[in-house]
């Protein structure tokens, strides 16, 4: 009987650790269209471990430490983030919604030129 309590018991403690393993989760897209970014490489520095986004956008690491993370997250054409602080509380899920924008993208703004008269009369 004591035998079938402990087995019980080390069954709960184990199912119970492992749904409260932290974890990042997230999505990428392009910062204008909104579109989803598929085969995004997102790196987790802190342990060296790697993802790739999916046709949805989608990546995910499971069992990551808790405290402060880092990731870079990286994609051709498109500028490269690091995020240096993602925190992460003992036994929850951070989820991350990254928008990424492209390399040489410029801003629109409005440009003036302003011209000197010539000082000197024409003749």
């Amino acid at each position: 009987m004591k035998r079938i309590v402990f087995t019980i018991i080390l069954v709960f403690s184990v199912v119970s650790g492992y749904s409260q393993a932290e974890a990042i989760i997230g999505s990428v897209t392009d910062h204008e269209t909104g579109e989803p970014l598929v085969g995004v490489k997102i790196v987790h520095v802190t342990s060296g471990e790697k993802a790739i986004t999916d046709f949805d956008g989608n990546f995910e690491f499971n069992s990551v430490s808790s405290g402060v993370n880092k990731l870079k997250i990286s994609y051709i054409s498109y500028e490269d983030i690091k995020l240096n602080r993602v925190v992460i509380d003992e036994g929850t899920q951070v989820e991350l919604n990254i928008k990424l924008r492209k390399k040489g993208a410029l801003e629109k703004t409005n440009h003036y030129m302003a011209v000197r008269p010539d000082p000197s009369p024409r003749s």
